[in-house]
């Protein structure tokens, strides 16, 4: 679906052939914010930090944690300091 919404400028193109000029002109004009729209949210999204790494590792066996935090069914835990 992603690289549909891509690729909306090209597949928007045959507007052209269907409709007369003072039509297709403005449905393209909207095809082509609406993929501009996506590529900025892309570019956005692309941008944001890295939300795993090395704090989000599984615990290795025997390794314990301290509970810093509930947040519903969550716990928010850290590593113990050796």
């Amino acid at each position: 679906m992603c690289h549909v919404l891509l690729f909306l400028p090209v597949v928007a193109l045959p507007v052209f052939w269907l409709l007369p000029l003072s039509i297709a002109l403005p449905v393209y004009a909207l095809a082509l914010v609406i993929a501009l729209w996506i590529y900025a949210l892309a570019i956005k999204t692309a941008r944001l930090p890295v939300m795993t790494g090395a704090g989000g590792e599984p615990l290795a066996k025997g390794e314990t944690v301290r509970v810093v935090g509930i947040e519903g069914l969550w716990l928010k835990a850290r590593r113990r300091e050796r």
